[in-house]
């Protein structure tokens, strides 16, 4: 049976999943290891990865082999002649920011990219702005990242750690000429964590590897153990003599893990903004990647003060830039910042011809739906709208969809 968080939730609080870098990590790695946790979330990769605009000439897939006698999943990506050019790091960044990824996902893949690029930027001494992505393995990396970003934000609030890391040794050709191994990128993102030479030379982790380490992990954090619910390995593309080149992921479900997932959120008092001045700043809140939703209450503060409370619900990845909006876009001089767990239902669009429809699935079985308001919009008074909307959630449940 494929391991997954348990059905009618979107994760739960407390699953940890370990990084075993056997033979070393790459992004394709930790993608072919996370199809193999995670199979049925293959086909949303792979549907992410056209989202994000990556081109047909550009071909993906997952392959099933054997590596030193381990059964892994491989992560295949190769691109034609006709494949176009990436640009600098701000072209890619505007290119995903355009593209219809998932927002989640994209939250996701920036987070991993600006890791990337910020590393090849120092180690090149220039501006992020200005590092060209034949820097970052061209469409390979871009794709990994996507991919990775796909499997992170459909598993969240899995807790991931990573033991001590294989250094490697050597040489390796780039576009800048002949580079010690492990890579001045690599060295720039994993500063902190604890490196062992196991008298393998090679390059055993790559720049992109490093960032996704990066962007999940903590150095020194070790994993708590738990029940054991599943494991998967990915496999790399080189082969060394007398190690298996994979990356092995253990996941556990945690004996206090609770229904639920994990978002942030991130809360203040304004005093001193007109209605208009904080009308401006929630709509630029609500548009940032990663917010959730901005909920306003009036209050009652000391002396009898009148205040406005905001609150900013968001993706915890998301968290640290929305803190920094919230402090740009109003006049607030702090927030308070707080992780909080939620229970969410499975939940699907369907589009009837009425009206797009939002269907939950409840503990009971049963299912409910609820009509997007927007597709009312049209309709002229209040009556009708009611009508319009009974009769698309009633389509939507009875499965009288276009």
């Amino acid at each position: 049976m494929p391991f997954g968080w348990p059905k009618g939730i979107v994760g739960a609080m407390g699953n940890l999943v370990e990084i075993k870098p056997l033979g070393g990590i790459a992004g394709d790695m930790f993608v072919g290891a996370c199809a193999a946790l995670w199979p049925h979330l293959k086909a949303d990769c792979l549907k992410d990865v056209r989202d994000a605009g990556v081109p047909e000439a550009v071909s993906v897939g997952f392959e099933n082999v054997s590596v030193n006698g381990f059964a892994s999943e491989s992560f295949v990506v190769s691109q034609d002649d006709e494949a176009p050019k990436t640009g600098v790091y701000t072209k890619i960044v505007a290119g995903l920011e355009a593209s219809t990824l998932d927002r989640a996902v994209l939250t996701e893949a920036l987070g991993i990219l600006r890791i990337l690029g910020e590393a090849e930027a120092t180690a090149h001494g220039k501006p992020i702005e200005t590092v060209h992505f034949h820097e970052l393995a061209d469409w390979d990396s871009i794709t990994d990242i996507v991919a990775a970003a796909s499997f992170i934000a459909r598993t969240p609030d899995t807790r991931w750690t990573v033991g001590v890391l294989p250094l490697g040794g050597g040489h390796v050709m780039t576009q800048h000429g002949r580079i010690p191994v492990p890579a001045p990128a690599v060295l720039n993102i994993l500063e902190g964590y604890e490196f062992q030479d196991d008298g393998q030379n090679g390059e055993r982790i790559t720049p992109t590897g490093a960032a996704i380490l990066h962007y999940l992990t903590t150095p020194g954090e070790t994993c708590a153990g738990g029940q054991l619910a599943g494991m998967g390995f990915g496999a790399g593309t080189k082969r060394f003599k007398g190690l298996a080149n994979v990356v092995q992921l253990v996941a556990f479900e945690s004996a206090d893990a609770a229904d639920g997932d994990q978002i942030t959120e991130i809360a203040f008092d304004i005093d001193d903004m007109t209605p208009e001045e904080l009308g401006v700043a929630s709509d630029r809140l609500r548009a940032a990647l990663g917010v959730l939703d901005v909920i306003q209450t009036a209050q009652i503060g000391k002396k009898g003060r009148a205040i406005i409370g905001v609150r900013v619900l968001c993706a915890r990845a998301a968290g640290a830039e929305v803190a920094d909006l919230c402090l740009s876009e109003t006049s607030t001089l702090g927030v308070r910042v707080t992780d909080i767990r939620r229970r969410i239902l499975d939940r699907h669009a369907a589009a009837t011809r009425h009206g797009a429809v939002k269907v939950a699935e409840r503990p009971d079985g049963a299912r409910s739906a609820k009509v997007e308001s927007d597709d009312l919009i049209e309709t002229q008074t209040l009556i009708a709208r009611r009508a319009q909307a009974r009769v698309a959630e009633a389509a939507a449940l009875e499965g009288d969809d276009d």
